[in-house]
């Protein structure tokens, strides 16, 4: 989750409906504990909700390489646990699409696939790079949608065929220095 740095908070990462036109364009990551509230009504006010959020990789199971504390091998349907963190000694963070490894200077904080929602999906989201061992929100496996994660894949034509091939998954890398 955050090694050599500071968790400064960890929780399940949340963002629109996929069905929706509107709303947020990324994915947040919300805490679990200690939530803080000021002025509200508690009804439902101005039709932009945030919703949790799930891994939705079947069929594509093999690309990460987990087996949780239920013993389960896939993340599929399992929402998304996430955790902010703070860089104690490096100050600059980079996420670099298609690459494994970070450049000469730079540590790596983790390797894994960069995911977002659905193409066919009414909003959008932010790319990010989801750990090739991801932890998964323990008891929650059940398809309840909101906000999606699915791999990404390369299409080739105005992304050029060579390097990249078609249908391909796109790795990922997150650096620190």
């Amino acid at each position: 989750m955050c090694i050599l740095s500071t968790v400064l908070t960890k929780g399940v990462a949340g963002g629109s409906h996929y069905t929706k036109h509107g709303g947020g364009s990324n994915y947040l990551c919300l805490p679990t504990r200690n939530v803080s509230w000021d002025h509200f009504k508690d009804a439902p006010q101005t039709k932009n909700f945030l919703y949790g959020s799930e891994f939705q990789i079947h069929g594509q199971d093999d690309f990460f390489s987990t087996v949780n504390a239920e013993g389960i091998a896939t993340v599929a349907d399992y929402d998304v646990p996430c955790a902010v963190c703070r860089a104690q000694v490096r100050s600059s963070t980079v996420m670099i699409p298609a690459r494994t490894a970070c450049p000469n200077d730079w540590h790596k904080e983790y390797q894994g696939y960069l995911m977002s929602a659905h193409e066919t999906h009414q909003g959008r989201t932010e790319f990010v790079c989801v750990d090739k061992n991801p932890d998964v929100a323990i008891g929650t496996y059940e398809s309840k949608d909101g906000a999606l994660f699915y791999l990404v894949e390369a299409a080739c034509g105005s992304l050029p065929c060579g390097p990249y091939i078609a249908g391909r998954e796109i790795t990922c890398v997150v650096c620190t220095k």
